[in-house]
């Protein structure tokens, strides 16, 4: 019996055994895999069993994927106070909360909780906003009488008509920019809510939308549009304690499914005030179309009808020129003199010159030293060459309008300071019908655009 050697015995040969058979099966593996691998690249289906593929249609019509224009904000996303989107910081449809610019939008639910009308309305809830009922603007009249009323409407001394619409500042600069649907419009017209859809202010200025602008920021009035395949319709009455009335009416017809739709609105304001008689009739019409002969086109238009017949109270308190002139003796000026007399005693002032070297300066000196009192030593001293003597009495000058409108002036004639414009409305004190506190003294720096006034009547006779 033959005995097979073990491995004990013959390490080394059992050892060579072993790494070829290792080296073999590593060799066929590497070839197996080399062949699966070329045969999945040339023909998949021999090497995986086939997915079965199911191919689905959708059943909703194209028509009712709408992609939104980058130019248009949809209100439908509204929500009562809130508003997502705008287009009044860059022109295209951003959200709110992108932009770095200070931008409030005011829905139409808003106005509706907050009975807000008109511009002025809605500047009472809103930050950094002052509208007519707690701000008067400083425009100066054209009179030069001091400030002009202009939420009673006035023209001012630019000559352009301000009027209730125009009376309210942004951020303490003054009036914002006015924009219908993103597109400059006229101040003067006031916006009224019955065809409003959302309004947006944007507070600074905004390059952006209008180049140059009004530094305080632009108020955008976003006007209701027809809309498709809906109707609606709308009426409201609305009354208050002072007699006033409004009636508004709004309708939404859609006259082609999908196509052509048409809005309508109508508002009557009667708004009436306190002081009689006094009122503001507005009467408006706004109609607005929607025609999408395309899917992808859409045309869009308005047109809107406004009268108003106003005789607004005065807003401002009122300045008494009279009972100071009654109380100085009803002083009149005659420009032929140049003269004051009074119709209460008939006593006659001195002639009055507009320069020191007026030919009437010596018939003023003269009367001077008739007075009684008269003090040789008040005269002026004249210093330098130029200087012309006895020019000033008591230290104001004895020619020009204030010689009779400073109290300290020689020639003062009661009433007549206060007959003359340009006082502020600050330092009167009316209670009662009667003057309690008179006008301050002396007028000299007051009074600069009435004296100039005078002075071209008088120049006008060549004294």
């Amino acid at each position: 019996m033959k005995t097979m050697p073990c491995a004990s015995q013959n390490p080394p040969a059992l050892y060579h055994y072993l790494i070829a058979a290792a080296s073999g099966m590593l060799i066929s593996s590497s070839l197996v895999m080399a062949q699966a691998v070329k045969q999945s690249d040339t023909d998949p289906a021999e090497s995986h069993p086939r997915v079965p593929v199911v191919t689905t249609t959708d059943s909703r019509p194209s028509d009712d994927i709408i992609v939104m224009s980058p130019f248009q904000v949809d209100s439908k996303k509204e929500k009562g106070y809130f508003a997502e989107n705008t287009l009044a910081g860059s022109r295209m449809k951003t959200n709110i909360a992108d932009l770095g610019a200070s931008i409030s939008v005011i829905t139409k639910q808003q106005m509706e909780d907050t009975a807000s009308l008109d511009i002025n309305d809605v500047f009472r809830y809103e930050v950094n906003t002052e509208g007519s009922s707690t701000y008067t603007p400083g425009i100066l009249s054209a009179r030069s009488d001091g400030v002009a009323d202009t939420i009673a409407a006035n023209s001012g001394g630019s000559g352009i008509v301000q009027t209730n619409a125009t009376a309210n500042r942004v951020r303490g600069l003054g009036v914002p920019g006015s924009a219908l649907n993103y597109y400059p419009a006229n101040p003067q017209v006031p916006f009224d809510s019955y065809n409003t859809a959302s309004l947006e202010i944007s507070r600074g200025p905004n390059s952006m939308l209008f180049g140059m602008g009004s530094p305080a920021g632009i108020v955008n009035q976003s006007t209701a549009q027809a809309l498709l395949n809906k109707n609606t319709a709308q009426a409201s009455f609305r009354v208050d304690d002072r007699a006033s009335t409004r009636a508004s009416f709004n309708f939404n017809k859609s006259l082609i499914k999908d196509t052509l739709a048409v809005y309508g609105a109508f508002v009557y304001n009667d708004q009436q005030f306190e002081r009689k008689p006094s009122y503001d009739i507005t009467r408006r019409q706004y109609g607005a179309i929607t025609y999408r002969p395309f899917k992808k086109t859409i045309l869009r238009a308005s047109v809107e009808g406004y009268t108003n017949d106003n005789r607004r109270p005065n807003s401002m308190t009122p300045r008494d020129f009279v009972t100071e002139w009654v109380k100085g003796g009803r002083p009149v000026y005659d420009s032929a003199t140049g003269t004051f007399t009074s119709l209460d005693t008939g006593a006659v002032s001195a002639p009055f010159a507009m320069s020191a070297r007026s030919p009437r300066t010596d018939a003023t000196r003269n009367y001077i030293k008739s007075l009684p009192g008269y003090d040789p030593s008040k005269w002026n001293v004249v210093i330098n060459a130029s200087d012309v003597p006895e020019s000033s009495y008591n230290g104001v000058a004895i020619y020009g309008t204030g010689a009779f409108t400073n109290a300290n002036s020689i020639l003062f004639v009661p009433g007549i300071a206060s007959g003359i414009p340009n006082l502020g409305r600050t330092v009167m004190q009316i209670a009662d019908g009667n003057l309690v506190a008179g006008l301050p003294l002396p007028f000299n720096t007051a009074l600069n655009g009435a004296k100039a006034q005078i002075r071209r009547q008088m120049r006008t006779h060549g004294r």
